[in-house]
Protein backbone atom coordinates (compact mmCIF):
# COMPACT_ATOMS: atom_id res chain seq x y z
CA UNK A 1 0.00 0.00 0.00
CA UNK A 2 1.45 3.35 -1.07
CA UNK A 3 1.68 5.93 1.72
CA UNK A 4 -0.53 8.98 1.43
CA UNK A 5 1.08 12.36 0.85
CA UNK A 6 -1.37 13.87 3.35
CA UNK A 7 -0.21 14.44 6.96
CA UNK A 8 -0.52 11.19 8.93
CA UNK A 9 -3.13 10.28 11.50
CA UNK A 10 -1.53 8.64 14.52
CA UNK A 11 -2.81 6.53 17.39
CA UNK A 12 -0.22 6.16 20.14
CA UNK A 13 0.16 4.22 23.39
CA UNK A 14 2.90 3.24 25.82
CA UNK A 15 0.78 0.83 27.85
CA UNK A 16 -1.45 -1.14 25.47
CA UNK A 17 -0.29 -4.04 23.35
CA UNK A 18 0.06 -3.54 19.60
CA UNK A 19 -2.63 -6.23 19.36
CA UNK A 20 -5.08 -4.49 21.69
CA UNK A 21 -8.60 -5.08 20.39
CA UNK A 22 -9.99 -1.56 20.83
CA UNK A 23 -6.83 0.39 20.00
CA UNK A 24 -5.70 -1.58 16.95
CA UNK A 25 -8.38 -3.87 15.58
CA UNK A 26 -11.28 -1.49 16.08
CA UNK A 27 -10.18 2.14 16.03
CA UNK A 28 -6.83 2.16 14.19
CA UNK A 29 -7.77 -0.45 11.58
CA UNK A 30 -11.17 1.15 10.94
CA UNK A 31 -9.55 4.53 10.38
CA UNK A 32 -6.82 2.98 8.20
CA UNK A 33 -9.54 1.57 5.95
CA UNK A 34 -11.20 4.97 5.80
CA UNK A 35 -7.95 6.90 5.18
CA UNK A 36 -5.76 4.47 3.16
CA UNK A 37 -2.02 4.83 3.62
CA UNK A 38 -2.40 7.58 6.18
CA UNK A 39 -2.92 5.94 9.60
CA UNK A 40 -0.21 4.62 11.94
CA UNK A 41 -0.23 3.06 15.39
CA UNK A 42 2.77 4.04 17.54
CA UNK A 43 3.53 1.51 20.30
CA UNK A 44 6.32 1.01 22.80
CA UNK A 45 7.23 -2.67 23.03
CA UNK A 46 10.61 -3.19 21.36
CA UNK A 47 9.18 -5.64 18.78
CA UNK A 48 10.00 -3.52 15.73
CA UNK A 49 7.93 -1.88 13.02
CA UNK A 50 5.28 -3.80 11.08
CA UNK A 51 2.67 -3.37 8.36
CA UNK A 52 -0.94 -4.61 8.34
CA UNK A 53 -1.39 -5.23 4.62
CA UNK A 54 -5.12 -5.90 4.93
CA UNK A 55 -5.87 -2.40 6.22
CA UNK A 56 -2.74 -0.37 5.30
CA UNK A 57 -2.17 0.33 9.02
CA UNK A 58 1.48 0.91 9.88
CA UNK A 59 2.82 -0.19 13.29
CA UNK A 60 5.67 2.03 14.47
CA UNK A 61 7.73 0.84 17.43
CA UNK A 62 9.00 3.64 19.68
CA UNK A 63 11.42 1.24 21.39
CA UNK A 64 11.25 -0.97 24.45
CA UNK A 65 8.95 0.19 27.22
CA UNK A 66 10.88 1.69 30.19
CA UNK A 67 10.75 -0.52 33.26
CA UNK A 68 8.73 0.71 36.19
CA UNK A 69 5.69 2.95 36.31
CA UNK A 70 7.60 6.15 37.11
CA UNK A 71 10.16 5.61 34.34
CA UNK A 72 7.37 4.80 31.89
CA UNK A 73 5.50 7.96 32.81
CA UNK A 74 8.57 10.20 32.49
CA UNK A 75 10.74 8.64 29.77
CA UNK A 76 7.75 7.17 27.97
CA UNK A 77 6.01 10.53 27.72
CA UNK A 78 9.06 12.27 26.33
CA UNK A 79 9.85 9.52 23.82
CA UNK A 80 6.23 9.34 22.69
CA UNK A 81 6.05 13.11 22.27
CA UNK A 82 9.25 13.23 20.20
CA UNK A 83 8.25 10.27 18.03
CA UNK A 84 4.77 11.57 17.28
CA UNK A 85 5.91 15.17 16.77
CA UNK A 86 8.58 14.08 14.28
CA UNK A 87 5.86 12.45 12.15
CA UNK A 88 4.01 15.82 11.95
CA UNK A 89 0.49 14.35 12.17
CA UNK A 90 -2.71 16.22 11.53
CA UNK A 91 -4.49 14.19 14.26
CA UNK A 92 -2.95 12.28 17.16
CA UNK A 93 -5.14 10.08 19.37
CA UNK A 94 -3.65 8.65 22.56
CA UNK A 95 -4.99 5.86 24.75
CA UNK A 96 -3.29 6.11 28.16
CA UNK A 97 -4.04 8.68 30.89
CA UNK A 98 -0.35 8.84 31.74
CA UNK A 99 0.26 10.30 28.24
CA UNK A 100 -1.68 13.48 29.04
CA UNK A 101 1.61 15.49 29.28
CA UNK A 102 2.66 14.29 25.81
CA UNK A 103 -0.78 15.18 24.49
CA UNK A 104 -0.60 18.68 25.94
CA UNK A 105 2.86 19.23 24.43
CA UNK A 106 1.58 18.11 21.03
CA UNK A 107 -1.24 20.66 21.15
CA UNK A 108 1.40 23.37 21.49
CA UNK A 109 2.85 22.25 18.14
CA UNK A 110 -0.51 22.58 16.39
CA UNK A 111 -1.54 18.92 16.38
CA UNK A 112 -5.23 18.16 16.88
CA UNK A 113 -5.07 15.82 19.89
CA UNK A 114 -7.77 13.35 20.92
CA UNK A 115 -7.74 11.72 24.35
CA UNK A 116 -9.29 8.25 24.18
CA UNK A 117 -10.56 7.43 27.67
CA UNK A 118 -11.12 3.69 28.02
CA UNK A 119 -11.94 3.62 31.72
CA UNK A 120 -13.07 5.96 34.47
CA UNK A 121 -9.63 6.53 36.02
CA UNK A 122 -10.80 8.59 39.05
CA UNK A 123 -13.17 5.74 39.96
CA UNK A 124 -10.44 3.21 39.26
CA UNK A 125 -8.15 4.90 41.80
CA UNK A 126 -10.80 4.43 44.51
CA UNK A 127 -10.51 0.64 44.15
CA UNK A 128 -6.68 0.49 44.36
CA UNK A 129 -6.16 -1.33 47.67
CA UNK A 130 -2.40 -0.73 47.59
CA UNK A 131 -2.97 3.03 47.95
CA UNK A 132 -3.21 3.59 51.70
CA UNK A 133 -4.86 5.02 53.67
CA UNK A 134 -8.23 5.04 51.92
CA UNK A 135 -8.45 8.82 52.36
CA UNK A 136 -5.39 9.15 50.11
CA UNK A 137 -7.26 7.37 47.32
CA UNK A 138 -9.97 10.01 47.45
CA UNK A 139 -7.38 12.79 47.27
CA UNK A 140 -5.59 11.19 44.30
CA UNK A 141 -8.92 10.49 42.59
CA UNK A 142 -9.84 14.16 42.89
CA UNK A 143 -6.49 15.27 41.49
CA UNK A 144 -6.82 12.91 38.52
CA UNK A 145 -10.33 14.20 37.86
CA UNK A 146 -9.13 17.82 37.76
CA UNK A 147 -6.09 17.00 35.59
CA UNK A 148 -8.24 15.18 33.05
CA UNK A 149 -10.73 18.04 32.86
CA UNK A 150 -7.94 20.60 32.47
CA UNK A 151 -6.41 18.56 29.63
CA UNK A 152 -9.66 17.80 27.80
CA UNK A 153 -10.45 21.52 27.69
CA UNK A 154 -7.27 21.93 25.63
CA UNK A 155 -7.62 18.87 23.40
CA UNK A 156 -9.66 18.73 20.20
CA UNK A 157 -11.86 15.96 21.61
CA UNK A 158 -12.28 13.30 24.28
CA UNK A 159 -13.39 9.90 23.04
CA UNK A 160 -15.16 8.03 25.85
CA UNK A 161 -16.04 4.34 25.93
CA UNK A 162 -19.07 4.78 28.19
CA UNK A 163 -21.55 7.61 28.60
CA UNK A 164 -20.94 8.13 32.33
CA UNK A 165 -17.30 9.13 31.72
CA UNK A 166 -18.32 11.85 29.29
CA UNK A 167 -20.46 13.59 31.89
CA UNK A 168 -17.28 14.92 33.53
CA UNK A 169 -16.29 16.98 30.47
CA UNK A 170 -17.75 19.79 28.33
CA UNK A 171 -20.38 18.37 25.97
CA UNK A 172 -18.85 19.95 22.90
CA UNK A 173 -15.62 18.01 23.51
CA UNK A 174 -17.09 14.56 24.08
CA UNK A 175 -17.52 11.79 21.52
CA UNK A 176 -19.09 8.53 22.72
CA UNK A 177 -17.47 5.57 20.92
CA UNK A 178 -18.74 2.44 22.62
CA UNK A 179 -16.59 -0.66 22.65
CA UNK A 180 -18.99 -2.90 20.73
CA UNK A 181 -17.72 -5.98 18.84
CA UNK A 182 -16.73 -5.92 15.20
CA UNK A 183 -19.40 -8.04 13.54
CA UNK A 184 -17.00 -9.28 10.86
CA UNK A 185 -14.68 -10.75 13.51
CA UNK A 186 -17.42 -12.42 15.56
CA UNK A 187 -18.92 -15.09 13.29
CA UNK A 188 -19.51 -18.67 14.38
CA UNK A 189 -17.71 -21.30 12.32
CA UNK A 190 -18.08 -24.32 14.62
CA UNK A 191 -20.17 -25.74 17.44
CA UNK A 192 -19.07 -26.77 20.96
CA UNK A 193 -18.95 -30.36 22.19
CA UNK A 194 -21.89 -32.20 23.73
CA UNK A 195 -22.56 -30.25 26.97
CA UNK A 196 -23.47 -33.47 28.79
CA UNK A 197 -19.98 -34.83 28.16
CA UNK A 198 -17.83 -31.69 28.36
CA UNK A 199 -19.24 -28.37 29.58
CA UNK A 200 -16.80 -25.54 28.81
CA UNK A 201 -16.97 -22.27 30.75
CA UNK A 202 -14.92 -19.46 29.20
CA UNK A 203 -13.44 -16.31 30.68
CA UNK A 204 -11.31 -13.99 28.51
CA UNK A 205 -9.76 -10.81 29.89
CA UNK A 206 -7.55 -9.59 32.72
CA UNK A 207 -7.25 -12.21 35.45
CA UNK A 208 -7.74 -10.14 38.60
CA UNK A 209 -9.38 -10.44 42.00
CA UNK A 210 -11.87 -7.66 41.25
CA UNK A 211 -12.95 -9.46 38.09
CA UNK A 212 -13.92 -12.40 40.26
CA UNK A 213 -11.34 -14.95 39.10
CA UNK A 214 -10.62 -16.52 42.54
CA UNK A 215 -14.39 -16.73 43.15
CA UNK A 216 -14.87 -18.49 39.82
CA UNK A 217 -12.05 -20.96 40.43
CA UNK A 218 -13.42 -21.68 43.91
CA UNK A 219 -16.88 -22.30 42.42
CA UNK A 220 -15.46 -25.00 40.11
CA UNK A 221 -14.96 -27.29 43.11
CA UNK A 222 -18.73 -27.57 43.43
CA UNK A 223 -19.49 -28.38 39.78
CA UNK A 224 -19.75 -31.79 38.06
CA UNK A 225 -16.54 -33.40 36.85
CA UNK A 226 -17.27 -32.73 33.18
CA UNK A 227 -17.30 -28.94 33.79
CA UNK A 228 -14.13 -27.14 32.69
CA UNK A 229 -13.09 -23.50 33.11
CA UNK A 230 -10.91 -21.89 30.43
CA UNK A 231 -8.97 -18.80 31.50
CA UNK A 232 -7.52 -16.55 28.80
CA UNK A 233 -5.48 -13.50 29.76
CA UNK A 234 -2.70 -12.28 32.03
CA UNK A 235 -2.61 -12.41 35.83
CA UNK A 236 -2.65 -9.12 37.73
CA UNK A 237 -0.81 -9.32 40.04
CA UNK A 238 1.25 -12.34 39.00
CA UNK A 239 1.01 -13.75 42.55
CA UNK A 240 -2.76 -14.27 42.05
CA UNK A 241 -2.02 -17.24 39.80
CA UNK A 242 -0.33 -19.12 42.65
CA UNK A 243 -3.27 -18.36 44.93
CA UNK A 244 -5.77 -19.69 42.41
CA UNK A 245 -3.71 -22.79 41.64
CA UNK A 246 -3.86 -23.66 45.35
CA UNK A 247 -7.67 -23.78 45.32
CA UNK A 248 -9.35 -27.23 44.99
CA UNK A 249 -11.33 -26.02 41.98
CA UNK A 250 -8.14 -25.48 39.98
CA UNK A 251 -8.15 -29.15 38.91
CA UNK A 252 -11.05 -28.27 36.59
CA UNK A 253 -9.33 -25.19 35.14
CA UNK A 254 -7.28 -24.72 31.99
CA UNK A 255 -5.05 -21.64 31.87
CA UNK A 256 -4.37 -20.64 28.25
CA UNK A 257 -2.62 -17.30 28.83
CA UNK A 258 -2.93 -14.30 26.54
CA UNK A 259 -3.62 -15.28 22.93
CA UNK A 260 -4.36 -13.28 19.73
CA UNK A 261 -7.94 -12.10 19.28
CA UNK A 262 -8.75 -14.59 16.51
CA UNK A 263 -7.73 -17.45 18.81
CA UNK A 264 -9.84 -15.96 21.62
CA UNK A 265 -12.84 -16.07 19.29
CA UNK A 266 -12.15 -19.74 18.51
CA UNK A 267 -12.08 -20.60 22.22
CA UNK A 268 -15.27 -18.61 22.79
CA UNK A 269 -16.97 -20.66 20.07
CA UNK A 270 -15.96 -23.86 21.87
CA UNK A 271 -17.58 -22.63 25.08
CA UNK A 272 -21.04 -23.45 26.38
CA UNK A 273 -21.01 -20.51 28.78
CA UNK A 274 -19.19 -17.17 28.95
CA UNK A 275 -18.68 -15.54 32.35
CA UNK A 276 -18.19 -11.94 33.50
CA UNK A 277 -18.47 -11.87 37.30
CA UNK A 278 -16.82 -8.59 38.27
CA UNK A 279 -17.19 -7.32 41.81
CA UNK A 280 -19.66 -4.49 42.38
CA UNK A 281 -17.16 -1.64 42.78
CA UNK A 282 -17.11 1.92 41.34
CA UNK A 283 -14.90 1.28 38.30
CA UNK A 284 -17.02 -1.69 37.24
CA UNK A 285 -20.25 0.29 37.14
CA UNK A 286 -21.57 2.57 34.45
CA UNK A 287 -19.97 0.64 31.59
CA UNK A 288 -20.64 -1.97 28.96
CA UNK A 289 -18.84 -5.31 29.15
CA UNK A 290 -17.54 -5.86 25.61
CA UNK A 291 -16.93 -9.56 26.12
CA UNK A 292 -20.58 -10.06 27.01
CA UNK A 293 -21.63 -8.76 23.60
CA UNK A 294 -18.95 -10.86 21.90
CA UNK A 295 -20.34 -14.02 23.50
CA UNK A 296 -23.86 -13.01 22.48
CA UNK A 297 -22.72 -12.28 18.90
CA UNK A 298 -21.57 -15.92 18.79
CA UNK A 299 -24.76 -17.25 20.38
CA UNK A 300 -22.98 -18.28 23.61
CA UNK A 301 -25.02 -17.92 26.83
CA UNK A 302 -23.53 -15.59 29.45
CA UNK A 303 -23.48 -15.51 33.25
CA UNK A 304 -22.67 -12.16 34.81
CA UNK A 305 -22.79 -10.27 38.08
CA UNK A 306 -26.26 -9.69 39.46
CA UNK A 307 -26.55 -5.95 40.01
CA UNK A 308 -29.47 -3.60 39.38
CA UNK A 309 -27.44 -1.70 36.80
CA UNK A 310 -26.51 -4.80 34.81
CA UNK A 311 -30.08 -6.07 34.85
CA UNK A 312 -31.15 -2.70 33.48
CA UNK A 313 -28.60 -2.91 30.64
CA UNK A 314 -28.77 -6.58 29.69
CA UNK A 315 -32.25 -7.55 30.90
CA UNK A 316 -33.05 -11.11 29.74
CA UNK A 317 -30.10 -11.42 27.34
CA UNK A 318 -27.96 -13.07 30.05
CA UNK A 319 -28.18 -15.03 33.31
CA UNK A 320 -27.08 -13.65 36.68
CA UNK A 321 -25.24 -14.70 39.85
CA UNK A 322 -24.23 -12.88 43.00
CA UNK A 323 -20.63 -11.67 42.53
CA UNK A 324 -17.87 -12.52 45.04
CA UNK A 325 -19.88 -15.53 46.21
CA UNK A 326 -18.46 -18.90 44.98
CA UNK A 327 -21.43 -20.88 46.32
CA UNK A 328 -23.94 -18.67 44.51
CA UNK A 329 -21.86 -18.78 41.32
CA UNK A 330 -21.68 -22.58 41.46
CA UNK A 331 -25.44 -22.84 42.05
CA UNK A 332 -26.14 -20.57 39.06
CA UNK A 333 -23.86 -22.61 36.78
CA UNK A 334 -25.45 -25.90 37.91
CA UNK A 335 -28.87 -24.44 37.08
CA UNK A 336 -27.64 -23.43 33.64
CA UNK A 337 -26.15 -26.88 33.04
CA UNK A 338 -29.41 -28.56 34.04
CA UNK A 339 -31.46 -26.41 31.63
CA UNK A 340 -28.91 -25.72 28.94
CA UNK A 341 -30.75 -26.39 25.68
CA UNK A 342 -33.61 -23.91 26.25
CA UNK A 343 -31.09 -21.27 27.33
CA UNK A 344 -28.88 -21.89 24.30
CA UNK A 345 -31.87 -21.67 21.95
CA UNK A 346 -33.05 -18.41 23.53
CA UNK A 347 -29.55 -16.91 23.25
CA UNK A 348 -29.26 -17.86 19.59
CA UNK A 349 -32.71 -16.41 18.88
CA UNK A 350 -31.55 -13.10 20.38
CA UNK A 351 -28.32 -13.00 18.34
CA UNK A 352 -29.71 -11.13 15.27
CA UNK A 353 -31.16 -8.41 17.53
CA UNK A 354 -27.89 -8.07 19.44
CA UNK A 355 -25.84 -7.84 16.24
CA UNK A 356 -28.13 -5.18 14.80
CA UNK A 357 -28.04 -3.04 17.94
CA UNK A 358 -24.54 -3.42 19.38
CA UNK A 359 -22.04 -3.59 16.49
CA UNK A 360 -18.79 -1.64 16.12
CA UNK A 361 -19.42 -0.52 12.56
CA UNK A 362 -21.73 2.37 13.55
CA UNK A 363 -19.21 3.53 16.17
CA UNK A 364 -16.38 3.51 13.60
CA UNK A 365 -18.44 5.63 11.21
CA UNK A 366 -19.02 8.22 13.94
CA UNK A 367 -15.30 8.33 14.79
CA UNK A 368 -14.47 8.80 11.10
CA UNK A 369 -17.00 11.60 10.79
CA UNK A 370 -15.29 13.36 13.69
CA UNK A 371 -11.91 13.01 11.98
CA UNK A 372 -13.45 14.58 8.86
CA UNK A 373 -14.64 17.57 10.89
CA UNK A 374 -11.28 18.06 12.58
CA UNK A 375 -9.41 17.70 9.29
CA UNK A 376 -11.68 20.34 7.75
CA UNK A 377 -10.63 22.83 10.40
CA UNK A 378 -13.33 22.48 13.07
CA UNK A 379 -12.01 22.79 16.61
CA UNK A 380 -14.34 20.25 18.27
CA UNK A 381 -16.21 17.07 17.25
CA UNK A 382 -19.65 18.72 17.38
Amino acid sequence: MKLSTEPPIIHFTTVHSRNDTRVRYKEAVSMALRYPGRVALFVMDGQGDAQDDRSSLRIVDMGARPRGRIARMLKGNWRAFRAVRSAAPSIAQFHDPELIPAGLLLTLTGVRVIYDIHEDVPKQVLSKAYIRPAALRRVISGVVRRVERFAVNRFAAAVVAVESIGKRFPKEKVLLIRNFPRADLMTRSRQPADPDKRFVINYAGSLTRLRGIPDLVAAMEHLPDHAELQLLGNWHPATLEEECRALPGWSKCQFLGRVPHDEVVQHMQDAHLGVQLTHDIPNHTGGLATKVFEYLFLGVPVLMSDTAEKRHIYDDLVSYAEPANPSAIAAAIREIMANYEPLRARTENNTPRVRATYSWEAEAARLGDTYDKLLSGKKSPR
